[in-house]
């Protein structure tokens, strides 16, 4: 289905509009379906995709006095590489279990980190349930 559209939009592009055809284009029309087919694009979370343009952002800003596109390029994949070490990465867990960040408190059952507000309303829901219990036991017996 997917592949019929992408023949009939690319048959419009090229004759009925007489365009060239863009980079995003020729992608679109050589690989995008044959991936989709093999690996389900559909499939893939937004979140993903979002956090792979925030990675080519940071990229760029990071690198962006590098002029020379292979080097920038070789640059950028020597430090991807890097950090998905797996001895980089456990390293950076435990610099972040270490460390104390402002407005974080410890983490819940599922791993999460708490804020610090939702532990206070924890402590005064735990609090309450204390004084409840404590005003119940002491006139229960009266």
């Amino acid at each position: 289905m997917a592949q019929q559209a992408v023949k009939t939009l690319m048959k419009y592009w090229r004759e009925e509009a007489g365009l060239s055809v863009s980079s995003k284009g020729h992608l679109m029309e050589k690989y995008v379906c044959d991936f989709n087919n093999a690996l389900g694009i559909g499939d893939t979370e937004e979140s993903s995709i979002e956090q792979g343009h925030q990675v080519g952002l940071k990229d760029d800003s990071q690198y962006c006095r590098l002029t020379n596109f292979e080097k920038k390029t070789a640059t950028t994949l020597k430090a991807q590489t890097i950090m998905s070490h797996p001895s980089v990465k456990e390293t950076q867990t435990t610099i972040v279990k270490s460390s104390k960040q402002k407005g974080v408190s410890p983490r819940t059952e599922d791993g999460q980190m708490k804020r610090n507000a939702s532990v206070k309303k924890e402590n005064v829901k735990k609090e309450n349930e204390k004084k409840r219990e404590h005003y119940v036991s002491t006139n229960d017996k009266l």
